[in-house]
């Protein structure tokens, strides 16, 4: 008697805890002819990221308690809403490439942003082909429309802040040293000796000297005098020696580089306001999925692995008390 009170008392707490899960899981009713629009803020570091584009394309429907691949996307191997990893993100985004979907592009303004209105319930999947400069683009990745917030709430307009790499080194990050190049080897000065001054510094070869003429007087001449001695011609100077290369310097060795963000002198924290912000801090992309079952679920199944053994329990104890 005893153990049957205890199965039936079992099986109706079984049932009202899967009711209740059933009935928190499915949240508020929502209204599919209702349109959706959503907003994209690119941002990096909570600063807007002007530039570029962001194209969306429908790749499930929705109504109201699952969502189902559009024909196109019916191969798929995975359910729409267990899409949750970049890496099926990007499967999704190649078999869309080879489908010709029709999409839906905006521009991404001077603020960040990029708003799509008028949009049908359902999932969707967003990427970009044309990033801002000095960007990487932002990967694909999927969401729904509308949202289910955390709270149990749909929302129709949502928010989602995309958020690309940064690709240009910031100006006040220090580069690392290029390898100084080994310095080129000198050549040999000319030999001074195999080098010959010009003809125009050479002293010009010394002309005889005209012979004395007669004198017209018949007395006995004066005794001419006798021509100078032409100096012999000076010998060329040598030309100065050049001076000796200067011995090649050795390459400094290069300082080690900081890391990006390293200061080489402590810091003073003590002049350095605190960083105030007022924006919404970055989230990350919610696709509407609920993570919450799974452990709810776990320590069902434990309490109810936990009534089954105590059941058998009971059962062995009655069956003892009954055997005479």
């Amino acid at each position: 008697m005893k153990s049957k009170l205890f199965r039936i008392t079992a099986a109706l707490l079984c049932v009202l805890l899967l009711a209740v899960c059933s009935f928190s899981a499915l949240a508020g009713p929502v209204d599919l002819s209702r349109r959706c629009s959503v907003t994209f803020r690119v941002t990096s570091f909570y600063e807007p990221v002007p530039g570029g584009n962001i194209l969306i394309c429908k790749v499930a429907s929705f109504d109201g308690s699952k969502y189902t691949w559009i024909p196109a996307l019916a191969s798929f191997p995975v359910r729409p809403e267990n899409v949750d990893t970049f890496a099926e993100c990007a499967a999704l985004y190649a078999l869309v490439q080879t489908k010709n979907l029709p999409t839906q592009e905006r521009t991404i303004d001077s603020n960040g942003e990029a708003q799509f209105t008028d949009l049908e319930p359902g999932m969707y999947l967003y990427y970009q082909t044309v990033p801002a400069p000095g960007y990487t683009s932002i990967p694909p990745f999927v969401f729904s429309l509308p949202l289910l917030e955390d709270d149990g709430t749909w929302n129709y307009d949502p928010i989602i802040y995309p958020k690309p790499i940064k690709t240009t080194p910031d100006p006040t990050t220090p580069t690392t040293p290029t390898t100084p190049t080994t310095p080129t080897t000198p050549t040999s000065p000319s030999d001074p000796f195999t080098t010959y001054p010009n003809d125009s510094t050479s002293p010009s070869s010394p002309t005889n000297p005209s012979s004395p003429t007669n004198p017209s007087n018949p007395t006995s001449p004066s005794n001419p005098t006798s021509p100078s001695t032409p100096t012999s011609p000076s010998t060329p100077t040598e030309p100065s020696g050049t001076t000796a290369p200067d011995e090649p310097t050795k390459p400094t060795k290069p300082e080690k580089p900081t890391k990006p963000g390293e200061t080489t002198t402590a810091p003073d924290h003590s002049k350095t306001e605190p960083r105030t912000t007022t924006e919404k801090p970055e989230e990350l992309p919610k696709t509407g999925q609920l993570k919450w079952p799974i452990p709810v679920l776990a320590g069902l199944g434990l309490l109810l692995l936990g009534l089954g053994a105590l059941i058998r329990l009971l059962d062995r104890r009655s069956d003892e008390e009954e055997t005479p």
